[in-house]
């Protein structure tokens, strides 16, 4: 049982309650892909980061699905565009924004 993220609730307008999810770990080239599917909800999430240490989140797919297990054709992929180590939270004011943007955010 897991209960998925708060954004999914607000957005599909889903009683927030634990939900029966099969969880699964496969890895693919140096990448691990962590996988939840949510059989009573049309919601499949995979995230995918680094083999090694400090095991960093490289990209994410979620997808939706039909009461009948077919593909809506709804998916969002998000991938990591840039990386700078930077102190972020000294950083986050909105005089900070040429900072976020040389990032792509």
């Amino acid at each position: 049982m897991m209960i998925p993220s708060f954004e999914y609730f607000q957005l599909d307008h889903k009683e927030i309650k634990s939900y029966k999810a099969i969880a699964s770990l496969t890895s693919k080239d140096s990448l691990y892909i962590y996988s939840l599917h949510y059989p009573g909800l049309p919601r499949q999430l995979s995230i995918f980061f680094n083999n090694s240490f400090p095991y960093e989140i490289e990209k994410w797919e979620e997808s939706s699905f039909s009461s009948s297990g077919d593909t809506l054709g709804l998916k969002t992929i998000a991938t990591k565009i840039k990386r700078i180590q930077t102190n972020y939270w000294a950083q986050s004011s909105n005089k900070d924004k040429l900072i976020r943007s040389s990032i792509g955010l």
